[in-house]
Order: structure tokens, then C-alpha cells, then sequence
């Protein structure tokens, strides 16, 4: 059986790219029943390396191949709800938040959780902040808190790119892109279709005024893997407003907060909430570690407790 990725997800129907060309396929019956209620958003995804057996005596843009399995992947981002789970990318070198000071506003509750997930599928994470020549527009309590927010980060060791796509991509951006399967998340309204049509030098996504409110518009309605320049590959998301963690356990949870790792509680199962001989409270306290990064534990630690389904005041500012 010939074998390709998973490019596109466009309802039942998946594009699929091989060495032979491009395909319009769906997933075959065997396939097909192993998916269940819980994972049917995660059996196929973009990233995936799958069989398929083409068809022929097709027309013109209609399906001509079946998928007939999947092999297994090197890693995977998921988001879930109560009863869904949804594969986001798969087989990835790197994971790209875009964010903004402004239009719409900086939220790290959203940054912390897709920290979390990539943290525990061990995969390069980079945050991007996107219309930082808005900076100015903001009032100067709000400005040096989210400086704050941007250094408590950098102190995580994590790489952040000041940008304005208005004008440019940075060099050095372009350079980590290059080469690399990136997953590019990022909430309506921030630059993602922008930051595309720079990078491949033409128009290959519709751009889009912010809407109403300071929340964009949607202008990616599939998600789609596109090839940029110097070989760079992007999973681009439909703007993604909640981001939620249920298929993550606790201990994964703890391990997604990078400065919590070298402090040694009392107990070995401490879940820093309560505990006496905390040593992550005693952190917070003594200033340490952040107040809202301390904050954004205990909302997403509260979400898996109750198993309740995402809603969009999860994903407050912190």
C-alpha cells in the first residue's frame, strides 16, 4: 500500500500528499470502527503518516483514495472536553503560540495550558508576540504587566519573538521555522493568516479586519498543512479560543510548570494546593515563582478536577 501525510481535514474528507501527488480520501469501514464517540477527533489528523489504496474512475475533485491505517505517531497535541477528544497536529518538531499586547489582549491562561501539553509531549514550544508596535496603545500599568508576564517566561527558557507582521518577519524567526513541521496556534485576530502570506511571499490565506469587541474573525475555517519558505511546514489552526486539558493527569499537569520541577515538597504526591511543607506555595509566597503562573495551575487543576466542559471564561486573563 502506498503510504502519505495527512494535510488537510476539510469535514469527513482528509487531503493526503505522497510521493505520487495529492489525494481526496476517507477512512476505510475497518478504520472507521475503531473510532468511538471520545476519539473520533483524534483517530486522523494533520501530521499523520497513513496507508490509503487510491481509487480509479473518478471525477475531477472527487474522493479517489481510502485510508486504510495509520502509523503510529512520534507525538501528538491534543485539546479535550468532556466527551471529545481532538488531535490538533501530529509528528511535530516545534509548537508556535502568536499573542498580542492588543487586538485582542495577552492571555496566559491560554499560553499556559498549551505550555502543558507541549511540555508533556516534549516538544519545542516558542511564543511569538504579534502587533508589538501596538505596545504604545495600551495604558502603562497594563504595559508593565504584561513585561512582566513576558519575562517570567523568558526566565522559563522559553524563546520569544517580539514581532510586527504589519511590516515584517523577523530574520531569526524564519530561521527556527525553517526545516521544521510547526503547529501555529493562536486565538482569532492575531496575525496567524498574516504571518503565513509572509512567510510563502504570496496570498494563501485571506487576512481579515478585527471584528467586534477585539475578537477576530475566523479566516482559517480548516485546518490545513502549508508549505512556507526554506522548507518550512505549518499546521494552521482555526482561531482557537479554549484550550482544555481533561485527558491530562495530574502528574502531567504538575510537570508542565517548569519551575515548579527542581523544589522538593514533603510529599512525594504534593498537589501544591493545601499541603503542609509545600515548597511551590512557599515559592509563591517568598515571590519565586509568579502569582498568575501559580494562578493558571490551580484553574486548570480545578478543570480536570470536576471534569466539566471548557467554556470561555477558563481562558480569563490571569
Amino acid at each position: 500500500m502506498p503510504t502519505g501525510t495527512i494535510t488537510g481535514v476539510f469535514g469527513a474528507y482528509f487531503h493526503l500528499r505522497s510521493q505520487d501527488g495529492f489525494y481526496l480520501a476517507k477512512p476505510g469501514g475497518r478504520l472507521r470502527l475503531k473510532g468511538t464517540k471520545e476519539n473520533r477527533g483524534h483517530l486522523l489528523a494533520i501530521g499523520l503518516s497513513v496507508e490509503f489504496e487510491p481509487l480509479v474512475h473518478t471525477g475531477a475533485g472527487e474522493m479517489n483514495a481510502i485510508i486504510t491505517d495509520v502509523h503510529p505517531p512520534v507525538n501528538l497535541v491534543r485539546r479535550s472536553s468532556v466527551d471529545r477528544i481532538q488531535t490538533l497536529g501530529a509528528n511535530l518538531d516545534s509548537v508556535a503560540i502568536i499573542s498580542t499586547f492588543a487586538e485582542p489582549g495577552f492571555n496566559s491562561g491560554f499560553i499556559d495550558r498549551v505550555l502543558v501539553e507541549a511540555e508533556d509531549n516534549s516538544i519545542p514550544f516558542y511564543l511569538i508576540i504579534n502587533k508589538y508596535d501596538l505596545l504604545n496603545k495600551i495604558p502603562d500599568s497594563d504595559k508593565s504587566s504584561m513585561e512582566e508576564k513576558i519575562s517570567v517566561y523568558e526566565s522559563l527558557g522559553l524563546t520569544i519573538f517580539r514581532e510586527s507582521f504589519r511590516e515584517r518577519v523577523s530574520p531569526e524567526l524564519k530561521n527556527l521555522l525553517a526545516n521544521k513541521r510547526t503547529l501555529l496556534l493562536g486565538q482569532s485576530g492575531v496575525g496567524k493568516s498574516t504571518l503565513l502570506n509572509l512567510l510563502s511571499g504570496r496570498a494563501v490565506m485571506q487576512t481579515q479586519e478585527i471584528g467586534y469587541a477585539s475578537k477576530g474573525r475566523h479566516t482559517t475555517t480548516n485546518p490545513v498543512l502549508l508549505e512556507a519558505e526554506n522548507n518550512a511546514w505549518i499546521i494552521d489552526m482555526p482561531g482557537v479560543r479554549e484550550f482544555g486539558l481533561l485527558h491530562c493527569s495530574e502528574s502531567c499537569l504538575r510537570a508542565g510548570f517548569r519551575e515548579f520541577k527542581d523544589l522538593e515538597c514533603r510529599f512525594d504526591n504534593c498537589t501544591h494546593t493545601h499541603e503542609p511543607g509545600c515548597s511551590v506555595r512557599e515559592a509563591v509566597e517568598e515571590g519565586r515563582i509568579a502569582g498568575f503562573r501559580y494562578e493558571s495551575y490551580l484553574s486548570i487543576r480545578e478543570s480536570l478536577a470536576e471534569k466539566y466542559k471548557p467554556r470561555r471564561g477558563d481562558y480569563r486573563n490571569l
